[in-house]
């Protein structure tokens, strides 16, 4: 079985493709499961390239502007004999190419932690706050024959952590000084793109990517 759209369905995240895949499973919150498969056993791929480290295949893991790619490709079964070994489903991600005219896109996610509805619970609770613009665009370097294109997101993300006021009392009971804390996040991401046209039947290209999210903060029973 396999799933191609020109665009994810959801969000603006490459990955979101794998809700339509018949058999994914969300395991909570880390990853989706395809077939029983472990969440960290897929395969991806970059315009044919495997992209993913050897120990963990997380889709988090690779993160592209949504202006970035054209096309995402998922295989569940009946794989070619190229394809790298994996248990999970096959990703291949085709990134956007220039072309003879200049054109690019913008785009933006804000999510706000006040959108959350706290209900009847007390304490902290796991809101979050995300602002992530993405751009990209591309154009001729010599016309018929040579190409760029390039992308840059900007991802902010701050989540709370759940704690009930029981919980709050306990921490400051150990530490007078305890003061509850979110988990957050923030990171340049940017890729670029260079394609050529040899003949008729030959091209070549380069793509380079930098995705660097550190992230800080605490979990539940942390005291900082």
């Amino acid at each position: 079985w396999s799933v191609s759209l020109m665009r994810a369905p959801e969000g603006r995240d490459w990955n979101d493709i794998l809700v339509l895949l018949p058999g994914a499973v969300g395991t909570n919150g880390s990853g989706l499961s395809v077939h029983g498969s472990v969440y960290e056993a897929h395969v991806m791929m970059v315009d044919g390239a495997d992209m993913a480290p050897a120990g963990q295949n997380l889709t988090s893991l690779m993160n592209l502007s949504a202006e970035a790619f054209q096309d995402v490709q998922v295989k569940s079964g009946a794989n070619s004999a190229s394809t790298p070994l994996g248990l999970g489903a096959v990703i291949n991600v085709a990134t956007r190419s220039g072309t003879n005219n200049l054109s690019g896109g913008v785009g933006i996610v804000y999510q706000s932690p006040d959108w959350y509805s706290r209900g009847d619970r007390t304490g902290t609770i796991n809101n979050g706050k995300r602002i992530q613009p993405d751009m990209g665009g591309g154009g001729p370097i010599i016309r018929d024959k040579l190409f760029w294109f390039g992308s840059y997101r900007f991802s902010s993300t701050e989540f709370g952590v759940s704690r009930s006021e029981s919980d709050i009392a306990l921490f400051k009971q150990l530490d007078p000084n305890f003061t509850p804390v979110n988990n957050a996040q923030e990171g340049h991401i940017y890729s670029a793109k260079i394609t050529g046209r040899m003949n008729q039947n030959h091209q070549f290209q380069g793509l380079f990517q930098h995705d660097k999210t550190p992230q800080s903060g605490v979990q539940f029973n942390h005291l900082k």
